[in-house]
């Protein structure tokens, strides 16, 4: 009979052991759920250690502020920052401010030094040149 199913080419229900599938299966499953038991539990052991071995920071440290990596870092939003930085040149250069309030220097807006620059400009004496011709006739 066994030549006949070979030479026919024909597959019976008598043919699949559905016991040792079942028991395959099950078996698979059960190393599976040990195998993940076991990686759990060594997780949990070397994260244990690696606390031990780690440092408590400073209590001078305040762990709300993220850590910054070390100088020169990469711009998370360049066309913000671009702006922010163009809106406080434009507050500095438009408005009065000290400079170095001991020394006396302050700042003024630039509008405001051009007007001044032309008035000095309009009452400045006659040139050295003129001058020097009257002095000589």
């Amino acid at each position: 009979m066994i030549e006949k199913r070979a030479a026919h080419g024909s597959v019976h229900d008598e043919d699949i052991h559905l016991r040792g599938i079942v028991y395959f299966m099950l078996g698979l499953l059960v190393t599976l759920g040990l195998t993940l038991l076991v990686m759990r539990l060594m997780f949990d052991q070397l994260l244990a250690r690696e606390v031990a071995q780690d440092p408590r920071p400073s209590p001078l440290v305040d762990l709300r502020l993220p850590r910054l990596p070390p100088a020169p870092r990469l711009q998370t939003a360049p066309e913000q920052e671009l702006a922010q930085m163009r809106a406080d040149e434009d507050q500095l250069l438009g408005t009065y401010g000290w400079v170095d309030r001991d020394a006396g220097q302050v700042r003024i807006p630039i509008d405001r030094a051009m007007d001044l620059i032309v008035e000095r400009e309009l009452q400045a004496p006659e040139p050295a040149a003129q001058s020097d011709a009257k002095l000589t006739r």
